[in-house]
C-alpha cells in the first residue's frame, strides 16, 4: 500500500529447456501459466525469460512467442526455426556456431545480429534512435 511500481525491485523467472515443460500431459497447464506471465506479469515488473533448444510452434505456442517483447535467438539448424522466432530469415543469413545471437526487441524494425556479448546491452538499449541511425555498432539483419 502506498508503493510505486519503481518501489518493488523486478522479478526474473528462468525457465531452462522449456520444451520438456510443453510436452505430455502437463502442456496446456504450462502454456496456460507462461502465457499468464507474460501478459500479466510484466505490469508487476515480472519478467519471464524461457530457454529452448528447438523453437517451433510445437515446441512455443505462438499465444506465448507473440506476447513476448524480447527475443533472442542464437544458432539454428534450420531456417524454418529462425522465422519462426523472428518473423522471417534475416536477411544476414543463418548465424555461426558460436559467438551471436538475433535479437528483435520492439524498437527494432527488424532483428539485430549482436555479438553474444552485446546481448543485454542491445535489449537494455533505451536509445532508440541512436539504433536506428547506426550508432550502436550493432549489424542490422
Amino acid at each position: 500500500k502506498g508503493l510505486k511500481a519503481t518501489d518493488e525491485p523486478d522479478v526474473f523467472i528462468f525457465v531452462d529447456e522449456m520444451t520438456i515443460l510443453m510436452k505430455g500431459k502437463g502442456k496446456k497447464e504450462y502454456a496456460n501459466i507462461f502465457s499468464d506471465i507474460v501478459l500479466l506479469g510484466r505490469a508487476a515488473r515480472i519478467h519471464l525469460i524461457l530457454c529452448a533448444q528447438n523453437c517451433t510452434q510445437k515446441d512455443i505456442p505462438a499465444t506465448i512467442r507473440d506476447n513476448m517483447l524480447n527475443i533472442v535467438c542464437l544458432h539454428q539448424r534450420d531456417e524454418g526455426k529462425y522465422r519462426y522466432l523472428l518473423g522471417k530469415m534475416p536477411a544476414a543469413g543463418p548465424l555461426p556456431m558460436y559467438g551471436y545471437a538475433y535479437v528483435s526487441t520492439p524498437w527494432m524494425n527488424r532483428p539485430a545480429r549482436v555479438k553474444a556479448e552485446d546481448v543485454w546491452k542491445t535489449i537494455t538499449d533505451t536509445s532508440t534512435m541512436d539504433f536506428m541511425n547506426g550508432k550502436t555498432g550493432l549489424e542490422i539483419a
